[in-house]
């Protein structure tokens, strides 16, 4: 996806109407049955299987329902502990454990994480060196939008994936720009776990999940796989339902938590509550408080000034005409997740919805219909169909198709054998181009894909649906030495460099 792409879709989501009220502008258990009668219809007309919502305010739960089944076709319902993938949601969860190490001096936001992880390499040595657990909870590292996802669609671990991002151009100068990365935050998370000397996994436990009570939530995918009441991800395409599966594993920090409403609630109390549990302060407030500060700008209209647009620490902030903040962050797994938690620190509110399908704006369009409900006592059906309707397209709107080979008109193509060989790529490393059942196969990263010939020397990766994040077809380019050998190719449609040159 461009940055362009992905950077409507941000504004988008944090353009919508902000505005609440201190107090429900009618009572809770007015307003709450018709907030529900609204997200059962927009359920059943979006086809989402299954939907969970909580909502937290002044200290306590006013809401906490499952709708509909865990996995299309059975009757296995969804319920306030059905585990949910949260996808990007686990940022804010990530920095809140790193809050949490701050406040006991075990490492401080400002220190560069390279003393931790070495292997985290970006394309300025310099930059290495110094990129902080700040500077990666907030996208300001300099590194492209998405980077590294493409290796991990390919099968690559965390360390390989770090190693490998100096091969990418950064996006800005360092810390003058906001570009948003999974394995930024992933390499904050991973450095955070080494100093307090445990697994990622095992960080969240100590700091979060254990103290909260929050039983069914992990960072472990094997732990998501194993839930009694495990909710199964799925995609929408054609009209047809899939069911499908995504292990973020490598990404655990930005995007591999698992969680149930009800725990998630848990989560957003300690958070509304300043870092206060049951009377114990688990997070210094001022340590919480600095990862809602704005670190990087994200987007802003001239027009209205209202509408800046900031990320803090594993948040995305904004702020409303009366000056108003509102923290939030959205998941989505193309492989069929769709999550949003949303607080409003000053009116000691929030809400978060937790859905198992791909693509949604449901999670937006139920936040925003429940705080116009709270602030004007009305739930207004419409608008949340036009939010929905809105989100939705702008996350169709991100997919791209690969790029079209461009050059001279191609010669005919040669014996299939020529093809055949090793080809290096600084960023993919080594490529293999093998014959296999009448036509060509190519190995990249730890998959492999079938090639269909276009044109030429031209010839399209088929990579199977429904099964990859990311990835979709991408065009292989062979190009021909002045001898009429084949020297390398260009790949189109995947991120970073393309050339991928013959080691014959």
């Amino acid at each position: 996806m461009t940055l362009t792409k992905f950077l409507k879709l941000v504004f988008l989501l944090l353009s919508l109407s902000t505005v609440v009220c201190s107090e429900p502008s009618r009572p809770w258990e007015e307003l709450l049955p018709d907030f529900q009668e609204a997200a059962l219809t927009l359920q059943r007309e979006s086809r989402i299987p299954g939907l969970a919502v909580g909502i937290v305010h002044k200290g306590e739960v006013v809401y906490l329902k499952g709708f509909g089944v865990r996995k299309t076709g059975t009757t296995l319902a969804v319920g306030p502990d059905s585990v949910f993938q949260l996808a990007s949601c686990s940022k804010p969860i990530t920095a809140t454990a790193l809050a949490s190490l701050v406040g006991k001096g075990t490492i401080d936001f400002d220190q560069p994480v390279s003393q931790w992880v070495p292997e985290f390499q970006l394309s300025d040595p310099w930059v290495s060196n110094q990129v902080s657990f700040a500077d990666l909870l907030s996208h300001r590292s300099g590194l492209p939008t998405l980077g590294g996802d493409y290796l991990e669609n390919l099968g690559l671990k965390r360390g390989e994936i770090f190693q490998r991002l100096r091969y990418l151009e950064p996006a800005f100068p360092f810390r003058t720009g906001y570009a948003y990365t999974n394995f930024g935050v992933t390499a904050a998370g991973e450095a955070a776990a080494r100093a307090a000397g445990l697994d990622f996994a095992g960080l969240l436990s100590r700091e979060l999940f254990q103290p909260l009570g929050m039983a069914s939530t992990s960072a472990r995918f094997t732990d998501y796989l194993n839930a009694s009441e495990r909710v199964f991800s799925h995609q929408i395409e054609g009209g047809e339902v899939f069911v499908t599966e995504r292990n973020p594993e490598a990404q655990a920090p930005a995007g591999g938590v698992s969680s149930s409403a009800r725990d998630m609630t848990k989560w957003m109390l300690l958070h509304l509550q300043k870092g206060n549990w049951k009377g114990r302060q688990l997070i210094p407030a001022e340590t919480l408080a600095r990862t809602y500060r704005p670190h990087i700008l994200v987007g802003s209209s001239p027009t209205n000034p209202s509408s800046n647009a900031f990320y803090g620490l594993g948040w995305r902030l904004s702020y409303d005409g009366q000056s108003r903040l509102k923290v939030q962050h959205g998941g989505a797994f193309v492989m069929g997740i769709r999550t949003s938690v949303t607080l409003w620190p000053e009116e000691d509110l929030g809400i978060v919805v937790l859905s198992n399908v791909f693509p949604s704006g449901l999670p937006e369009a139920l936040t925003e219909l429940f705080f116009k409900g709270y602030r004007s006592g009305d739930i207004d059906l419409e608008l949340g169909r036009i939010v929905q309707e809105k989100v939705a397209q702008a996350i169709l709107d991100m997919g791209e198709t690969p790029t079209s080979a461009k050059g001279l008109e191609s010669p005919p193509p040669l014996p299939l054998d020529s093809y055949e060989g090793d080809y290096t790529n600084s960023y993919y490393g080594v490529s293999q181009i093998v014959q296999k059942n009448s036509g060509l196969e190519i190995l990249l990263g730890e998959r492999r894909f079938p090639l269909r010939h276009a044109s030429g020397d031209t010839f399209v990766a088929q990579v199977k649906p429904h099964t990859f994040e990311d990835l979709v077809n991408f065009q292989v380019q062979f190009c021909r030495d002045s001898g009429g050998r084949i020297s390398g190719f260009h790949q189109f449609g995947l991120q970073g460099p393309n050339w991928f040159k013959s080691s014959l």
